[in-house]
């Protein structure tokens, strides 16, 4: 079974980029709904740092595996403290 979870843990940080580049893209969208769009990234980057947090703290499983998911973790965390930290001028706009 040892292929099972790590074969898990690698969709999981597959999952993890994906929703990371969803609320990037997010923020970036220009439609004239900052607040809005800063929500979305903030719970796509959460979802995002829920997602690779479980290959990221785990010493079961190649190094690199573990790199890549607390990378994407510091990643997260700082997406969703740069929207957060925008998020009261987007409501004023």
């Amino acid at each position: 079974m040892p292929g099972k979870t790590s074969d898990h843990s690698a969709a999981r940080l597959v999952l993890a980029l994906l929703c990371l580049m969803l609320g990037s893209m997010a923020a970036l969208l220009l439609d004239g709904r900052p607040f809005r769009n800063n929500l979305i990234g903030i719970a796509a980057a959460g979802a995002s740092a829920l997602l690779a947090s479980g290959p990221a703290r785990g010493p079961r499983g190649p190094r690199a595996r573990l790199l890549v998911g607390r990378l994407i973790v510091a990643v997260d965390v700082l997406l969703a403290a740069a929207l957060t930290s925008q998020l009261p001028s987007a409501y004023r706009f």
